[in-house]
Order: structure tokens, then C-alpha cells, then sequence
């Protein structure tokens, strides 16, 4: 349909319009003043949630901020939070609630369970975007009651934020006072234990005697080392003799050796030089054949002394090992049998401050947490206490009266239309042409004298 046809429509139905319109508008007028009225009361708190803990110090970590805002409203819409509000107000003692409680579930199931769930379907908790505020608003039919309420959670939620911030510590102080009773029974036994053994030893902690033998027994490991050193070279130097005399440094830096080598050369050129000239039977012959042998057993007599000295030397350094290996055990011996007392009393005086220092430990933690379960500081402030509102939130008038005359336009001019579609009349030279296709010659108006 054109605007045209839809106008014409309208003009000539207005009176089924006008009907329409004025009957909505009736009924709107009259659900407004059958509806109940309901009251808003609200409650803004603010939260630290910074997180820093006044008595430890400890800061809340920065990832943990931004759900920690959600998590109070969790709180505050908690049926735990809803039960406390109950109970302060008690509500729960109201006949209303108790008729209503049988009506609905024939007495089955918990009373406050069932109030809280009907409490908290009047109750919008709002976090601010901007701030650490928390807008609490409830709705009920008279606005003492709204007011009331409204409070009441505000103060059910500071009690449940406190309650939840100290339970823990109260668990652990607990569990600390059970512990501080047992360490100090151990301590005190682990210190008489002590003092039964340091008096029946007759043993201190710093034993001048004691250091006196282990300053002796480091003495004679040095000493010891000294001596194995000196027999290793020794017998490194004999068995390099037994070897090979001739690469020996004893018997190669030997003065005597040196010599009589030196001598053993000469001979046997003058020998090398007589043996070219001479026969074996002639007297120089013989004479410097003498000579180079006796040079030669004499070479061999110094070299198996140097030889010898050699082993002596390490037989005897040897000995000294032994006889100063000998010494160190015993002083071993001696310190360990000085140290068996000193042992004990180090493992019983180990015992003592382990204890000390747990019964310390746990002392510690229960007097911090028994501080902290008795801390009554909480990060929630009342910002805004709730105050009666006598204007009703709801129904708005405004509302209402705007929403019906959108509505009774809507219907009526829906209805007319759809009237019109249904039963089609000829209004216009317009609605001739497009109903029977026929061309128009001509229009006749109605002139008015």
C-alpha cells in the first residue's frame, strides 16, 4: 500500500483507531495503579583492594587485582551473606514468609535457604567501572524495609569479609598452639639430655686438649708427606739405576765416574794406538791392555757403589715413612677417642638448637597469626548508608504513560491496516486503477458551498 492509500485508510477508519488508543491507554492507566508499588533503597561501600596486609606487609599480586572486585560481589550475593541478613533482621520470623514458605514447598527443604533465595532476587549489587566502590541496591514494597535490608547486607558483607579474612588465621594458630606445646616438651628434653651428659663426662665445648692433638696429628701428616715424597724420588732413582747405570743422574753426575771415564778414553786410544804398532806378546801391548782393563773394573766397582748408596738412600727414607705412618695412626687413634665425646656432645648440642630454633619458628607463627585472627580492621567502609526513599522506583509514570501511547499507536495503526487489507474499499482514483487495471477518464470532487 501507498502513503496515500494508508492515509486514506486511516481517515476513514479513525474511529476504530481512536478506539484502539483509548482502550490501551485505559489499560495501561489501570495496570499502573494495580501494580504494586516497590521502593529502591541503596548502600555504597568502598573497598581497599589494594592489598597490602597491614600486620605482614605482603603486597597482593597485580594479576590478582582485577578479579578480586568480582569476587566481592560473589560475597555479597552469597546465600551465606543472604542467611546473615536473615538472622540479623529476622526475618525469618515474619508469618508472611513462614505461609508463604509452606505454600510453596509444603514445609520441604530448609526455611532460611528458601528466604534467601527469594531476598535475593530484589537485591542488584553493582561494581563501579572507575573505583573501588560497590553500589548495594535493594527493592521492596515500602521503603523502610528497602532501606533496612540495604544496610543489612552492607554490614552482613563487612562481617562475612572480615570472617573470611581471619578464619584462616585462626586455623593456624590452632594448629601453631598444638605444635609450640609439643616442640617445647622436646626442647626441654633434648636440653637435659645435655646437661646429663656434659655432667657426667666432664666435657666442654672447647677442649684446649683436644686441639693440642689435632694440631700434633696435622704436624705429623705433614711430615709424613714430606717423607713419602723424598722415599718416591728415592726409589724412583734406585729402580732407574738397577735400569740402566748409564742413564741414571746419580751415576752420570758422579765426579769419580766422570773421571775414571775420562781416564777409561785415554787408555783406549794409547791401547787403539799400541795395537796398530805393536804385537799382542809385546811388553806395551800387554802393559796398555793392563791399563784399560783396570780402568774398566774400577769404572764398574764405583758405578755399582753410587748404585748402592742410591738404594740405601731409599731403604732409609723408606723407614722413615713407616716409622712416621706408624706415628700418625696412633695419633689418630688418640684424637678419635678425644673425639667420640666431643661427637656426642656436638649431636646432642645440634638437637638442642634444632629444637630452639623450631619452638622459635612456631612461636613466631602463632603469635602473628593469633595477632591477625584477633585483627577486627577490615578493607571494606561504609560510603553511603542506605536512607528510605518514599519516591517509588517502581512503576514510573512516565514510563508507563510514554510505553502505552507507543503501544496503542502501534496496535491501532497495525489493526487498520490490517482491516483494510482484509476488506478493501475504493477511496481513491488511485485504488481503481491498481484494483481493476481500467483507465481513469475522469474524477468528479465534492465542492463544498
Amino acid at each position: 500500500m501507498t502513503f496515500t492509500q494508508c492515509y486514506n485508510a486511516f481517515k476513514a477508519r479513525y474511529k476504530l483507531f481512536l478506539s484502539i488508543f483509548f482502550i490501551c491507554i485505559s489499560l495501561a492507566i489501570l495496570v499502573f495503579f494495580v501494580t504494586p508499588k516497590k521502593y529502591t533503597a541503596n548502600t555504597i561501600v568502598i573497598v581497599n583492594y589494594k592489598g597490602t596486609d597491614p600486620l605482614t606487609g605482603l603486597v597482593l599480586p597485580s594479576q590478582l587485582l582485577p578479579g578480586y572486585m568480582a569476587t566481592q560481589v560473589d560475597i555479597i550475593t552469597s546465600k551465606s551473606t543472604a542467611i546473615k541478613v536473615i538472622e540479623r533482621l529476622q526475618l525469618d520470623k515474619i508469618e508472611k514468609y513462614k505461609k508463604k514458605f509452606i505454600s510453596d514447598t509444603e514445609g520441604r527443604g530448609d526455611y532460611k535457604d528458601w528466604l534467601a533465595d527469594i531476598i535475593l532476587k530484589n537485591l542488584e549489587v553493582t561494581p563501579s567501572k572507575k573505583s573501588s566502590t560497590i553500589d548495594i541496591e535493594y527493592k521492596a514494597k515500602d521503603p523502610e524495609s528497602a532501606a533496612r535490608i540495604a544496610s543489612a547486607f552492607a554490614s552482613a558483607y563487612i562481617d562475612k569479609s572480615l570472617t573470611l579474612k581471619n578464619q584462616p588465621a585462626k586455623s593456624a594458630a590452632y594448629y601453631y598452639r598444638e605444635q609450640v606445646g609439643s616442640l617445647e616438651n622436646k626442647l626441654q628434653e633434648s636440653q637435659k639430655k645435655l646437661y646429663a651428659y656434659q655432667t657426667q663426662n666432664g666435657l666442654l665445648d672447647d677442649d684446649v686438649h683436644l686441639n693440642i692433638e689435632n694440631a700434633r696429628l696435622n704436624e705429623l701428616s705433614t711430615q709424613l708427606i714430606a717423607a713419602q715424597t723424598r722415599a718416591m724420588e728415592a726409589s724412583s732413582r734406585q729402580q732407574s739405576s738397577s735400569r740402566n747405570a748409564e742413564d741414571s743422574p746419580d751415576i752420570s753426575s758422579n765426579i769419580t765416574i766422570q773421571n775414571l771415564k775420562a781416564q777409561l778414553a785415554q787408555a783406549e786410544t794409547r791401547f787403539a794406538d799400541v795395537s796398530a804398532q805393536y804385537d799382542k806378546k809385546h811388553p806395551l801391548y800387554i802393559a796398555s791392555q793392563a791399563q784399560v782393563d783396570k780402568l774398566k773394573s774400577e769404572l764398574n766397582n764405583q758405578v755399582s757403589s753410587t748404585s748402592n748408596s742410591v738404594g740405601i738412600s731409599a731403604n732409609i727414607y723408606n723407614q722413615q715413612v713407616a716409622k712416621l705412618q706408624s706415628q700418625v695412626n696412633e695419633q689418630k687413634l688418640k684424637v678419635v677417642n678425644l673425639n667420640k665425646g666431643q661427637e656426642e656432645l656436638a649431636t646432642l648440642m645440634r638437637e638442642v638448637e634444632t629444637n630452639k630454633k623450631a619452638y622459635t619458628a612456631a612461636t613466631q607463627g602463632l603469635n602473628q597469626n593469633d595477632i591477625q585472627a584477633q585483627y577486627n580492621q577490615t578493607d571494606v567502609t561504609i560510603l553511603y548508608s542506605a536512607t528510605p526513599q518514599y519516591k517509588p522506583s517502581s512503576p514510573k509514570k512516565m514510563i508507563f504513560i510514554l510505553g502505552g501511547i507507543l503501544f496503542s499507536i502501534t496496535l491501532g495503526g497495525f489493526l487498520v491496516l490490517l482491516v483494510e487489507l482484509f476488506d478493501r474499499r475504493i477511496r481513491s482514483a488511485e485504488d481503481i486503477l491498481s484494483m481493476t487495471g481500467m483507465p481513469i477518464l475522469g474524477e468528479f470532487s465534492k465542492k463544498l458551498n
